[in-house]
């Protein structure tokens, strides 16, 4: 016996291979289940139109369900093999194939290995394929890492640039590094480059940051900090909210 309610209908990917089903919720009404199908032998190709009607507290739990197959998933992996032409089109072919999308990256050649990290959007039902190809560049001579992307929620502050120029010696970066953490600064983008003065010739060590600032922290502390610092390596620095 069926009453009035919220409705639910279901429908699948007639995909064999990887079966999956769709949900799309209705509105109330008086609703009748209804059901037809299609398929040959015990393993064949299933098409299935269901429209339940269901009672309003389930409906959310059975959507999300459903559509499960359908989420995306975020995946962040680093990549590192000897320089050579085509090795971004090893990856970005294995994601396209797999249906994913690229979304980020930052990549490089250093020294005589070029390295890289990306960040792709991939269909759950197809992740542990993509991850599984990926795995298979190391034949070629590239080295891919994958790891799931679990968002987290970001935490209120600010964002600032940090900017070090100086005569290179060992320690800038560990001191710098040592004296963010202690106020509990995230370094979220760090870029460093070493290269020769115009007029001496002496190897410039140079670095630029962003970094987040949490509300906790004593920005004109820390800004004292990085000067006193800054002032024992013999290095300057510019520490600026980002605009």
């Amino acid at each position: 016996m069926f009453s009035r309610g919220r409705w639910l209908r279901v429908q699948p990917n007639n995909n064999a291979a990887s079966p999956s089903f769709r949900a799309k919720a209705g509105g109330e009404g008086e609703i009748f289940p209804r059901a037809s199908h299609a398929g040959r032998g015990i393993v064949g190709v299933f098409n299935c139109a269901i429209q339940l009607r269901l009672p309003d507290d389930w409906l959310a739990t059975a959507a999300v369900n459903a559509y499960d197959d359908a989420m995306q998933r975020s995946l962040v992996m680093t990549v590192i093999g000897e320089d050579r032409p085509g090795l971004v089109e090893s990856v970005a072919s294995l994601v396209a194939e797999h249906g994913g999308n690229w979304l980020e990256s930052r990549m490089a050649r250093l020294g005589g290995k070029f390295a890289g990290i990306v960040q792709v959007e991939v269909p759950a039902e197809r992740e542990s394929q993509l991850v599984q190809a990926l795995n298979g560049l190391s034949g070629r001579g590239l080295n891919v890492l994958v790891t799931a992307d679990r968002p987290v929620a970001a935490e209120s502050g600010s964002v600032s640039r940090l900017e070090i120029v100086g005569q290179d010696r060992p320690g800038i970066v560990r001191q710098i590094s040592q004296a963010l953490a202690s106020f509990n600064v995230n370094v979220e983008e760090l870029e460093t480059e070493c290269e020769s003065a115009a007029m001496s010739g002496e190897t410039l060590f140079k670095a630029r940051a962003r970094l987040s600032i949490p509300a906790s922290c004593d920005v004109a502390v820390l800004r004292q900090t990085l000067e006193r610092i800054a002032a024992d390596l013999i290095v300057e620095i510019s520490f600026q909210p980002e605009r």
